[in-house]
């Protein structure tokens, strides 16, 4: 956002008062309240607002308060005698008075995205400032990294779709050492800020990452990477992966938590989209329809809501995969409906992507969703969901090397992520195909244990006992499954897991049988 008057340009993105000589050096504090003011200009602003908008609401004196408008008027070369711009309303508050224009086509400091669509700009989707990262140490040697990492994870960031982040030109005016979250909300109109440090201690490089809410200050997730300083290098993919996916896990959830705060009629698309988000990873009936509902409320609002189309999708293979609606024929097509209007809308998206992707599965050509899994890769490296689908469609093709690969990338990057039961369950199963009995064993019965585990990521512990000889455990794993879905059988098993390889499917179901379940045919 742009405003001129006289001779100045006050520029809020790139946090700039221009004059007509060029960039006007001002204090941030002063900077701030110039800004309010501007916003506010022809209109009386009391003390108390003043405090509340530039201090937040913080204990500030008058001398404070006096300084700081001093500063703003000697950057306009105004002083308290002519008061051009910045007036006293003795004992009442400030005014800005003069013309004040907004400018049109005001630069927006966003990280450049290739394609935007103009979908992802009526959605109020998180934005978020990353800092250049503080450097403690004297090897000067590592001095460099403060900013490259943050650097590297803008650039990374930039490729997502559901969050905006600040170009490097505008966060690196700032600095991770001491944040003033008032005035990093209000120059550059983030919720979201992510500081670090870098510490070169002995042998070791030490990386603290912080993400923080502008409005109230608050940690919203943090994290501490560590490394031998010959292996540096490995260290930096491995960190930008993490702190990307760590993002893309607790904004939503941050998100989603504020939303509850609002009643149900003030909820915009993004808030009912988020609060969504928060029960379709239940994956019981009941959270499903209300997942639906948020998700239905999300499209009426901006109905080229890629992102909402792409979580119906989600929710309606749930639908499917889990077997919580009786006609699936329509089901399925809802998958499909959906994951294919989300693609229509935002090509570039990977979570439009990764929906179509697993429409074939339930088609019964997992391998056919490949290249929309690939797509979704391309755009967003870190995407944990799309290595885990890629991953279970090449167990059941019995591609189980490459299965192992990609279960291990997505749990590296998303290690609590709601789907992570699932995953273990597919890796049992690929190490199943190895012959690594015992881990298969062991990995899919912790699968099973998982507090999130629904009643297909158990059958994989079926299998694996009972290839493995451990009959009784089998039949107990059966058991569990039967309690939570009396109406298992192994065909509604292969009905949502569509094996392609022969030899695979046969050891299957004769697993499943022998552990007494029924076959459902």
């Amino acid at each position: 956002m742009e405003y001129a008057f006289g001779d100045f340009i006050l520029d809020l993105n790139r946090g700039e008062l221009l004059g007509k000589d060029g960039p006007v050096p001002v204090e941030p504090r002063a900077f701030t309240l110039l800004a309010y003011m501007v916003e506010q200009h022809g209109r009386l602003v009391e003390k108390d607002e003043l405090i509340a908008s530039v201090w937040g609401g913080r204990i500030v004196s008058d001398a404070a308060i006096a300084t700081a408008i001093k500063a703003a008027r000697r950057a306009l070369g105004d002083d308290g005698t002519e008061q051009t711009w910045l007036k006293t309303i003795r004992g009442r508050g400030f005014r800005f008075d003069g013309t004040v224009r907004l400018r049109a086509g005001s630069d927006v400091a966003i990280a450049a995205r290739d394609d935007d669509h103009s979908c992802v700009e009526q959605i109020k989707s998180p934005r978020i400032a990353v800092l250049p990262f503080s450097y403690i140490g004297a090897q000067e040697h590592f001095l460099g990294l403060n900013s490259a990492l943050p650097a590297e994870i803008i650039a990374s960031l930039s490729r997502l779709r559901w969050i905006e982040v600040i170009a490097r030109g505008s966060s690196f005016r700032f600095h991770s050492d001491v944040v003033d979250f008032d005035t990093l909300r209000s120059l550059l109109q983030v919720g979201y800020c992510l500081t670090g440090s870098v510490e070169a201690s002995g042998a070791k490089v030490i990386v603290t990452v912080e993400l923080s809410d502008t409005k109230n200050g608050s940690l919203v997730w943090a994290d501490q990477f560590t490394t031998e300083i010959e292996l540096l290098q490995q260290l930096r993919p491995r960190l930008v992966a993490s702190v990307i996916a760590a993002l893309d896990l607790y904004i939503p959830q941050h998100e989603a938590a504020r939303a509850r705060l609002l009643g149900p009629d003030t909820l915009d698309a993004w808030s009912n989209y988020h609060l969504g988000l928060t029960h379709v990873y239940r994956f019981n009936a009941h959270d499903n329809r209300l997942a639906e509902q948020y998700f239905e409320r999300a499209l009426e609002l901006s109905p080229e809501f890629a992102s909402a189309h792409a979580a119906m999708s989600f929710a309606k293979f749930q639908d499917v995969f889990l077997n919580l609606r009786s006609d699936r024929d329509a089901a399925v097509a809802d998958v499909r409906r959906y994951a294919e209007r989300a693609l229509e809308i935002d090509p570039n998206d990977p979570q439009s992507n990764f929906a179509m992707g697993r429409v074939t599965w339930l088609l019964g050509a997992a391998d056919e969703g490949l290249p929309w899994l690939e797509t979704a890769l391309l755009y967003d490296p870190n995407y944990a969901r799309a290595f885990y689908t890629r991953g279970m469609v090449n167990v059941m093709a019995a591609r189980a090397e490459e299965a192992i690969d990609d279960m291990k990338s997505a749990e590296t990057l998303s290690p609590l992520d709601p789907l992570l039961a699932p995953l273990l369950g597919g890796r049992g199963l690929a190490q199943m195909q190895l012959g690594q009995l015992d881990t298969a064993v062991q990995t899919t019965e912790h699968a099973a244990l998982k507090a999130r585990a629904h009643h297909m990521a158990m059958y994989p512990a079926i299998i694996a006992n009972a290839v493995a000889g451990k009959q009784k455990k089998a039949e107990k794993w059966r058991d569990a499954v039967l309690a939570k879905r009396p109406d298992a059988t192994c065909a509604a098993f292969f009905a949502v897991m569509p094996f392609t390889d022969v030899e695979l499917r046969r050891t299957i179901k004769t697993a499943l049988v022998s552990s007494g379940l029924p076959t459902g045919e």
